[in-house]
């Protein structure tokens, strides 16, 4: 295993992969491999406002609202995630990763 994935499992580890079935490290893994294939493939994120209003319950009001879309390398939209409140860099990150594992496991791309 080269450091570039090691540190790419051990961020999704610390930040993401929390569900069980199938467990931390297994999504860390997953997260990880998905992030460097969606590299290799050379496809692109884009971030911008939602255009939905906030539909949260009432007690947290995000600052902003934001709709992630992934595409391919030649531009065509493979999937995309709305209603992404606040993000800090950590969190673009995991939402691109879960993206691309969305992608790839069921045959968007």
């Amino acid at each position: 295993m080269n450091d570039q994935r090691r540190n790419a499992i051990k961020f999704f580890a610390r930040n993401a992969g929390f569900a069980t079935p199938p467990g931390r490290m297994v999504g860390a893994k997953m997260l990880a491999d998905a992030e460097a294939l969606a590299s290799k493939f050379g496809c692109t994120w884009e971030w911008e406002f939602d255009p939905e209003p906030w539909d949260g319950d009432g007690v947290y009001v995000p600052k902003e609202v934001l709709t992630c879309c992934m595409y391919t390398d030649g531009g065509e939209l493979l999937t995309s995630l709305c209603g992404i409140a606040d993000p800090d860099a950590k969190y673009v990150r995991v939402i691109q990763a879960e993206l691309a594992l969305e992608a790839f496991t069921y045959g968007n791309a």
